[in-house]
């Protein structure tokens, strides 16, 4: 991982990537899985030299928000600052580039919940302990996609995966016992 400049939060303080352990079932072994986080997403698209900033932020139902898409696109939000915020009901990322352009995706509670259920931990862990985190980590990947990475950290990450691609299609297949 270091030498791709994703460094664990234990050295970095920032959790940039992570080392889950699943089970798997066809195996029935416990295998660890190298996964890049959304603050992993956002520092390489910072070295990328062509992102001015990136913000994500979940928004409630009791807060003000307008989101308009097109060749004027906008996006307003205002957080109720007192009282109940209500339920989240979408989060949003905005990544702001060099030139002056910038990429908006927002996802509504429905399109982050059916990514939660095709997930591992969909019922446990950061999905129940930090929900808003995952929500904002789901938004920031679905975004990810359209920031000009650089190519050497596009080849960097297709190389991670190709390395740690089992027979099964998983990122890798380390057994933990």
């Amino acid at each position: 991982q270091a030498e791709d400049g994703i460094r664990d939060y234990k050295v970095t303080g920032v959790q940039t990537c992570a080392l889950p352990i699943f089970y798997n079932k066809q195996t029935k072994q416990k295998e660890v899985q190298f996964m890049i986080g959304y603050r992993g997403f956002i520092e390489l698209a910072r070295r990328s030299g062509t992102i001015q900033s990136i913000t994500s932020r979940i928004v409630y139902e009791n807060d003000a928000f307008e989101c308009a898409y097109g060749l004027q696109e906008d996006l307003i939000h205002k957080p109720l600052l007192t009282g109940d915020r209500g339920n989240p009901i979408f989060a949003y990322c905005i990544a702001k580039f060099k030139d002056g352009g910038h990429h908006i995706e927002v996802m509504s509670a429905q399109e982050i919940e059916a990514i939660q259920k095709r997930s591992q931990s969909q019922d446990r862990g950061p999905w129940k302990t930090d929900m808003e985190e995952m929500w904002k980590k789901t938004v920031v990947r679905r975004a990810a996609k359209y920031w000009p990475l650089s190519m050497e950290i596009q080849a960097k990450i297709a190389q991670r995966s190709e390395e740690h691609t089992s027979e099964l299609q998983s990122p890798c297949n380390l057994v933990c016992r």
